[in-house]
């Protein structure tokens, strides 16, 4: 047992999808300074493209086993990723002839994949449930690693360690740590809402943006996060194209928009096999006009005029592309012409989806 890493820093990588490892993998080489650590099938892969790699169960002291539910999962690895730079650790590891990781690349094994599949089973699912990744990613993360756990990361981090000398910020690792964290417990999320048949359940997001300020101006600024969803009209799809960034109420109204508009569409769809062209206004979350039809200079019309003191300063939303003579016929209905002249295009509408 024990290896030469020549006295570079060590990579482990043990990844499930090895799509563009290699490359990541090689640009590491390129570096000069780093020794790669891999595993069954990514050492493998690593090997067949002339990459320099060395089998982490030469630093285990053996394959792995138990029909490879047990690889990384040793002690060697967890003391190469927990040990501290410090004189104590440092006699340690050079007594047990182990080297520090310095960092990890590492995904999962698609257990949501799995539990997604018609018919999938406890047992299933339990096969497909990946012990040592989240346990290396959560050691790394606690000491302080380069851990990489979203092949999204791999590029930023291989053009920070090219510009900072083999070095990332104190900050960058921190982020890093946090994402690792939040990685592993989405994952164990997943687990345990099958697990239970949804009896245990919860929310995990990622910030998106901060409000100036939370429902009024004196209480604490509002947090707007995602939960990363695939639903095409979810608000952090949003894009701002004019105007301020959304506050709270801003924020709350384009999900009471969203609901609204969308079960009008619905009921349509399904009572009559076809869907027209709606609007809808909203203030302070409380719908204040809606319009429907073929023609969408009526629409706008309509919605304008449900509440036409209510809708001043509110949000609206269309299931329709708004062209420029449309937003003229939206900002000038029911509007006096001194105020026509005074509002032009500074008042568009502020999101497009």
């Amino acid at each position: 047992m024990g290896i030469n890493t020549k006295g570079k820093k060590v990579a482990l990588i043990s990844v499930y999808n090895k799509t563009g490892i290699v490359e990541f993998a090689k640009a590491l080489v390129e570096m000069k300074e780093w020794f790669i650590l891999s595993s069954g099938g990514t050492a493998k892969t690593l090997m067949a493209a002339g990459i320099p790699v060395t089998d982490v169960a030469k630093l285990v002291g053996g394959e792995a086993i138990l029909g490879h539910r047990v690889v990384t999962l040793s002690r060697e690895v967890h003391a190469g990723l927990l040990a501290r730079k410090i004189p104590e650790d440092d006699m340690e590891m050079a007594k047990l002839g182990l080297p520090y990781i310095d960092m990890v690349v590492c995904d999962f094994y698609p257990m949501k994949d799995i539990i997604a599949k018609p018919g999938a089973t406890i047992d299933s699912v339990v096969e497909m449930t990946d012990i040592g990744g989240p346990t290396m990613v959560r050691s790394a993360a606690k000491g302080g690693r380069i851990v990489i756990c979203d092949a999204a990361d791999r590029q930023w981090v291989l053009d920070e360690l090219k510009a900072n000398d083999g070095h990332l910020t104190p900050e960058h690792l921190q982020w890093m740590r946090a994402k690792a964290e939040i990685t592993v417990a989405n994952y164990c999320l997943d687990s345990a809402r099958f697990h239970s048949q949804g009896k245990f359940d919860g929310i995990i997001g990622q910030e998106k943006a901060v409000c100036k300020y939370g429902e009024n101006p004196y209480m604490t600024p509002a947090a707007f996060f995602t939960t990363g969803s695939d639903d095409p009209l979810a608000i952090d799809k949003f894009q701002l194209v004019q105007g301020t960034d959304p506050s709270f109420i801003n924020y709350t109204d384009i999900e009471r928009l969203l609901q609204t508009i969308t079960h009008i569409a619905a009921g349509f769809d399904l009572n009559f096999g076809k869907v027209p062209k709606i609007g809808v206004g909203v203030k302070h979350g409380n719908p204040c006009g809606a319009g429907y039809g073929d023609n969408p200079v009526d629409v706008i019309k309509n919605m304008v005029m449900g509440d036409h003191l209510a809708i001043f300063g509110g949000f609206v939303m269309f299931n329709f592309e708004l062209t420029a003579d449309l937003v003229e016929i939206l900002l000038t209905t029911n509007m006096p012409d001194w105020q026509n002249a005074a509002s032009g295009w500074r008042n568009c509408a502020q999101h497009h989806s």
